[in-house]
């Protein structure tokens, strides 16, 4: 459910069938939240974006992969979604366009945070970690203008279980 905390009312029940909600992320400095859902009756993925201030969705992104994590990115402009399979999506907000699909995981995606551009020296700077990795990819835009793993942060003896 998404709740007004103003009024404390609920503002939308996720359908029957989308019960499991995957991931959420939330950006507190623009009042944007985004939330994704596996429908178990469609066999896809559907990440939706809101505008926490008017209570409206903003985008929905519909996908074949299941969303496990999710971040904002700086700027609110993209959203990278971790999936299932190990691969890593960047969504257009705006557009609703797929602006890069980064593989590199094992397994499933399990944790996404967006890096503050002042910490990072790549436009739309973001890590990951997948399951049971024992290593964090950092990824960004490059000087072309593509999408891609900028590090991989390597030497943790197991595991990382968030970030």
């Amino acid at each position: 459910r998404v709740w007004d905390l103003d009024s404390f009312q609920c503002v939308d029940v996720v359908p029957a069938g989308e019960r499991n909600i995957e991931g959420t992320a939330l950006s507190v400095s623009s009042n944007v939240a985004a939330r994704g859902v596996w429908d178990h009756t469609r066999k896809a993925g559907r990440v939706t974006v809101w505008d926490c201030a008017t209570l409206t969705r903003i985008r929905e992104f519909e996908f074949s992969g299941c969303p496990c994590a999710m971040a904002l990115l700086p700027g609110n402009r993209h959203v990278a979604v971790g999936c299932l399979d190990g691969t890593v999506c960047v969504w257009d907000v705006q557009t609703g366009e797929c602006r890069a699909e980064l593989p590199g995981h094992a397994r499933r995606v399990e944790h996404i945070v967006a890096l503050p551009p002042a910490e990072c020296r790549f436009r739309g700077c973001f890590a990951s970690v997948g399951l049971r990795d024992s290593d964090v990819r950092v990824w960004g835009v490059g000087e072309d203008g593509a999408w891609r793993c900028m590090a991989v942060l390597k030497g943790h003896s197991s595991g990382i279980s968030c970030l």
